[in-house]
């Protein structure tokens, strides 16, 4: 009788440590979701900015808000301190409607997040999210990404004036237009921010003068160019670029265009500083 039951309590020793090994792998690979720094980079927008992935790996689904993947909603916090600020200006928009979204375990997205830090400044990007569908305050957590510095080198951007040629004026035979004109006379390529059609204007900044030799930005240059495919476009040696815009201001204006080494800018130095064409009077 004792050599029948040694047999079965040693299989069942052996059976439940067995089960316990299966129970203990899977709880050790679940962990936390994770928020990681990975780069940056100039985007569409002109903007340059940090780079993140996010990874679920807690065996489950979560949610967290976001216009879309590319898109989550982004907090803000300095390093030392407790406190985190919303960046509701994050999108660039302030009429966004962010959606509560699902991502199962195992998945992970690259983003572009918020603008890279200037020299001297740090911060922590954080993402939100809850395990659960509802939206609940009190059952948020928030994954935080490492420590993102700015660089010393992230104040000063090379001048490219020397490797451009610009030309503006003011159309003779059209009532209210301007040509401007950009020309590449370097020996390398370059790029810009613009759509693929040629006679759509790129992406550009705007300055009005305000007291003389005093010019105040006045943002983007707004228009409906009815462009597709705005990403970064090229500029080979020798060609030119040329297009239309009707008056911006009624005082002196000026346009800029920001151009780059290559197409896929990730360092700060891939731009050069801005390029003004000359100013041009007001439409009278």
């Amino acid at each position: 009788m004792l050599l029948r039951v040694v047999p079965r309590i040693h299989f069942q020793i052996v059976f439940g440590f067995v089960v316990f090994l299966m129970l203990s792998g899977s709880t050790l690979k679940a962990a936390d979701p994770e928020l990681h720094y990975v780069g940056t980079k100039w985007d569409v927008y002109g903007r340059f900015v940090s780079v993140l992935t996010f990874e679920n790996k807690s065996g489950r689904p979560l949610y967290f808000l976001g216009e879309d993947f590319n898109l989550p909603f982004l907090v803000k916090a300095t390093p030392g301190r407790g406190e985190t600020k919303i960046l509701d200006d994050y999108s660039g928009a302030d009429d966004l409607i962010y959606s509560n979204l699902r991502f199962d375990s195992g998945k992970s997205i690259r983003f572009d997040g918020w603008n890279q830090p200037k020299a001297g400044e740090a911060w922590k990007m954080g993402l939100r999210y809850t395990f659960n569908a509802q939206k609940d305050a009190k059952l948020e957590r928030i994954a935080w990404s490492e420590t993102i510095t700015g660089s010393p080198s992230s104040s000063v951007l090379p001048t490219v004036s020397s490797r451009v040629y610009l030309e503006g004026h003011r159309e003779k035979n059209s009532e209210r237009a301007y040509r401007f004109l950009l020309k590449n006379i370097s020996r390398k390529p370059l790029y810009y921010i613009g759509y693929r059609e040629s006679k759509v204007p790129p992406k550009l900044e705007l300055e009005t003068e305000k007291q003389i030799h005093f010019w105040r930005n006045e943002g983007e240059v707004q228009g409906d160019w009815g462009g597709t495919g705005l990403g970064f476009q090229s500029l080979a040696p020798g060609q030119s670029k040329s297009f239309e815009l009707p008056p911006q201001r009624n005082i002196h204006w000026r346009i800029g265009v920001r151009l780059f080494r290559t197409v896929n800018p990730t360092k700060y130095d891939d731009a050069y500083d801005l390029v003004w064409w000359p100013p041009q009077s007001p439409y009278l």
